[in-house]
This record gives C-alpha cells, sequence and structure tokens, in this order.
C-alpha cells in the first residue's frame, strides 16, 4: 500500500499547511449528553450505535456489512491526534476491526497504466492535485482491492467498496498521515443503484 499511503500523506500534509496558513480548526461535532466521546454499543439487530447518536446498520459480515458513514470515521478526530499528544483510539475502531463494511464515497487511484490494485476512498472529491478537498486521515481510507481494476477506459469517480476494516496509524515525526484500511476489498453495486 505504499503508493497510496505515499499519496495520502503528501494530501494530509497539503491540508494541514493550508489549514495551519489559513488558522482553519476542525469544527466541533455535537455531542450527545449521555455518550462518551469514541463509545459505541451492539443493538439487538447487530447493528451498532457510535456515540449514541449514529447508527451503524449491518452485522459486519460479508453477508451483511456494516454500512459506515463519514461522521462515525471522522468522529476520531476528536480524541486521536498523535501531533496533540491525543494518543487513544475511539473504542468503536475496536467494534469494526477486522469486520467487513461499506463505504461510498469519492475514489482515488494512483497513476499507473491499465490497472490498479489500490486506492483512496474519500468524503470530499480531490483529483491529487489542485481541484476539491485534500482528505485527512479521518476522511479517507486506503484501499487493497483484492482483483485489480481495468482503468483502460478510464476510473471510476466515485462508488461503494466494500473490505475488511481495519485501523492502522500511520504516523511519521509525530504527524498522522494515514488511519483506516480496507483490505480484502472490491467495488459493489450500492443498494441505490450506485456501483
Amino acid at each position: 500500500m505504499m503508493n497510496v499511503r505515499r499519496m495520502i500523506g503528501i494530501a494530509a500534509v497539503a491540508g494541514m499547511t493550508l489549514g495551519v496558513c489559513a488558522g482553519w480548526a476542525p469544527p466541533e461535532e455535537p455531542q450527545a449528553a449521555d455518550a462518551a466521546p469514541g463509545t459505541f454499543e451492539t443493538l439487538e439487530d447487530g447493528s451498532l450505535l457510535i456515540e449514541g447518536r449514529i447508527k451503524v446498520v449491518g452485522k459486519g459480515t460479508k453477508e451483511k456489512p456494516y454500512v459506515v458513514d463519514w461522521s462515525v470515521l471522522t468522529s476520531a478526530m476528536r480524541m486521536y491526534d498523535p501531533r496533540s499528544d491525543k494518543n487513544e483510539l475511539p473504542a468503536w475502531t475496536e467494534a469494526l476491526e477486522g469486520k467487513r463494511v461499506r463505504l461510498t464515497g469519492y475514489l482515488l487511484l494512483p497513476m499507473t497504466g491499465v490497472g490498479a490494485d489500490e486506492l483512496l476512498v474519500m468524503q470530499n472529491s480531490w483529483d491529487g492535485c489542485c481541484i476539491g478537498v485534500p482528505p485527512t486521515p479521518y476522511d479517507a481510507v486506503e484501499v487493497k482491492l483484492t482483483k485489480e481494476l481495468d482503468t483502460s477506459r478510464g476510473a471510476p469517480g466515485y462508488g461503494a467498496i466494500e473490505g475488511t476494516f481495519k485501523t492502522d496509524p500511520y504516523i511519521v515525526s509525530g504527524w498522522l498521515l494515514g488511519l483506516y484500511l480496507l483490505e480484502d476489498s472490491a467495488m459493489v453495486q450500492a443498494s441505490d443503484g450506485e456501483t
């Protein structure tokens, strides 16, 4: 996954540099009064309730993967930021670890020939250079595909990916450059007809 790690690292540093220059800080998300940051509970139907406010449907299996919303992944920034000495990962990362999940988002493939077996799935659109919003470690997931995508007719720009979720902080000189991985992954047909 070195190409993708390098790509997300460059994006993260670019985003942090722009943010530092502009005095930008991530917005604080409202919290439920009765749930601590990073907590989760497993509901009777097998789905998860993250921080008492975000429901993650599914069971984490191949037949019924957890359908993870970006608000879950980005919520980690409130408690995990090694540069600020916040070194505790949210408890919900353990609940997702090794489970099958589905993410839908913008796709970015490394510059290759006619195929790619790794990519980024991101919350926001970004072209890898100048157009869009560079991803952060919290709103981009590194994906390792089981089967190489044929990009001879162009690369997909948006879609749903299913794979095995992993939290694997990638830290260089104190900077968090990557956090989430999806392994053993594939593009899937989303329930609303999107791919």
